[in-house]
């Protein structure tokens, strides 16, 4: 596919969590990374102490399944009574008990970039794979950046009818909507996300992609670029050299 044009795009749908939000930052509790580490101690007590350790291993193994993850860290560490299968359903309730939304703080340079952006003139989404009312109650938490968002995409149904199965959900689905309400093709659409599923819109959908990269996770700038993105950058204010505004 040939590489696309940023100077065509009109409106941006950016991911939510790990592209605007910080949800992997080890130093502040409530996160992800964080949580793994008190819930693994929780179970674990001997590793009590061992948090970092915990946490970087958690970022070492970022995309796998999080029961893999915790008897990851038990064979790592050496802990030779691992969790039981019985327990890891309670083990993973646990973690997301240890998980505090309202304390995952905005990626550094988030706000200001969105601003910019939506000074230049463009369309901005929040696209996500939560469900719709789950992201909306999420991203309140963050006022000051939901302000500059048009409107907000998170999973939920096309339509309320009983027994409809058919799904609203990040990717083609989210593009289509977009299109149809801005009078927009995928090419003027770009899409802003951190994970190796993000990187495919490019080819499913047709829009311009950006990765950002968590540097913090050992290999990501090649996970993404395996799915050739039009841009790969380790922080949004990268992106303001690149969408230099609507034009009109």
């Amino acid at each position: 596919m040939a590489q696309m044009n940023a100077n065509d795009v009109e409106v941006l749908v950016f991911d939510y969590d790990g592209t605007l939000r910080d949800s992997m930052n080890p130093d502040v509790p409530g996160t992800k990374p964080s949580a793994f580490a008190r819930s693994v101690v929780e179970y674990q007590p001997s590793l009590n102490g061992r948090e970092k350790e915990i946490a970087q291993i958690y970022f070492d193994t970022s995309g796998t399944n999080r029961v893999r993850q915790l008897h990851i860290v038990e064979e790592r560490l050496r802990i030779t009574a691992p969790v039981p299968a019985d327990q890891e359903k309670e083990w993973s309730r646990c973690f997301d008990s240890y998980i505090d939304e309202k304390k995952m703080p905005l990626v550094s340079d988030a706000l200001p970039v969105v601003s910019a952006l939506k000074q230049r003139g463009y369309t901005l989404s929040i696209g996500s794979s939560v469900p719709q009312a789950h992201l909306e109650e999420v991203v309140r938490y963050n006022l000051n950046l939901k302000a500059h968002f048009d409107f907000i995409l998170g999973n939920q149904k096309w339509n309320k009818n009983p027994g409809d199965g058919a799904n609203f959900i990040k990717g083609l689905p989210y593009i289509a909507y977009v299109c149809g309400k801005y009078g927009v093709i995928p090419n003027q659409v770009a899409f802003i996300g951190d994970a190796p599923e993000d990187m495919k819109e490019r080819f499913e959908s047709g829009t311009y992609t950006v990765g950002r990269i968590d540097t913090r996770i050992p290999g990501r700038r090649e996970v993404l670029a395996v799915h050739s993105p039009d841009l790969l950058v380790e922080t949004l204010t990268e992106m303001l050299a690149i969408f230099p505004g609507v034009k009109r």
